[in-house]
């Protein structure tokens, strides 16, 4: 089995997924989320919610943030 980029669909299912009713896939979606890299930009708005709320998964979100941010270039350098 080779490894493959996230695609579009996967994100979106992750980010589906940081709301569902059980913790554990909320978690394991966060940091999902954190490994897609530079690819999961556009589920920052939300993994930031979470990071910033008192959910059990917020310790994963707020990691997620972490590992996208550092992955995503930073404009004008």
């Amino acid at each position: 089995m080779s490894e493959s980029a996230p695609t579009e669909t996967i994100i979106v299912a992750f980010v589906h997924g940081l709301s569902d009713s059980d913790t554990v896939v909320r978690e394991i979606c966060a940091a999902a989320l954190g490994k897609c890299g530079a690819r999961a930009k556009p589920a920052l708005e939300t993994l930031q919610k979470l990071a910033n709320s008192d959910d059990a998964a917020a310790d994963f979100a707020k990691s997620a943030v972490r590992q996208i941010e550092a992955a995503t270039p930073v404009q004008g350098k």
